[in-house]
């Protein structure tokens, strides 16, 4: 028995061995369906393995993706997994923290290409515009590390805003309140502020850049009910609204801007 034993301890070292030397061409897409900031959207992965040398790739083996800490991790939290063709198959997607486990995709022969085309369907982008940290996306059997690739980045945009801007009273160098409304196109995150840059129609053209076409004092009121409380402050020609969103939300909201000067002409 020990001897049997000892047969059977170096096979499998023989095999680990095996399959740790493979190689072939490992390309890995991973193309979010939106990227604008904190959209909830599907992430199309695709895996290509070609020319496959050294062995075939067990059955045992399994693809993780790492997503890097520019994901929050509440915002990988209910994600599922579907072929891309819609077809159904034994393939699963099991999360673990940032690390995500697509199973039932192998064996594979060295004969043979590998493609996989795959939706995650969930994913929050994150909350800022940002190029990610990379991904890491392996091919891994027992532990072992077949393939990889870090280099897989995404890039998040900025939302759009559509956005109204009335003031009350019409006259020029005329003090008015200005009715603000504003409608993103993706969720704001609790925190986030508003920055609005005038133009210099705004600017009289008897003031030095120095000086500034809003009156002591301007504020800002709040016009819609879910807002608790809003602040002003300026630069120049920028007016920088804060406490205004104070959870996430993707809903229209109006606000005024109070004693700000009409343009001279």
């Amino acid at each position: 028995m020990p001897k049997i034993k000892l047969l059977w301890f170096t096979l499998l070292l023989l095999f680990e061995s095996a399959t740790a030397s493979l190689t072939g061409s490992f390309t890995v897409i991973l193309t979010p369906m939106v990227n604008s900031t904190s959209s909830n959207t599907t992430y199309y992965l695709e895996v290509y393995l070609n020319n496959i040398a050294g062995g075939n790739v067990p059955g045992d083996s399994t693809i993780t993706i790492t997503f890097p800490t520019d994901y929050a991790l509440g915002g990988l939290l209910g994600v599922t997994g579907a072929m891309a063709d819609g077809t159904t198959s034994g393939i699963t997607l099991s999360p673990s923290g940032r690390i995500f486990t697509i199973d039932g995709v192998f064996p594979v022969d060295s004969s043979d290409d590998f493609a996989l085309q795959y939706n995650i369907i969930g994913i929050v982008n994150p909350n800022r515009v940002v190029t990610t940290q990379p991904f890491t996306i392996s091919v891994v059997s027992l532990s072992t590390v077949l393939f990889t690739d870090s280099s897989v980045t995404v890039s998040i945009t900025a939302g759009q805003l559509a956005c109204s801007f009335v003031p009350d009273l019409t006259q020029v160098k005329t003090v008015s309140p200005y009715t603000i409304s504003i409608t993103p196109s993706t969720a704001i995150p609790s925190g986030g502020r508003l920055e609005m840059i005038f133009p210099d129609d705004y600017w009289p053209n008897d003031q030095v850049r120095s000086k500034t076409i809003f009156n002591t004092g301007m504020f800002c009121t709040n016009m819609t009910n879910t807002i608790p409380g809003i602040t002003c402050s300026r630069d120049q020609l920028k007016v920088t609204v804060t406490s205004m969103f104070t959870a996430t939300t993707s809903s229209q909201f109006q606000f005024k801007i109070q004693l700000l000067t009409n343009p001279p002409t």
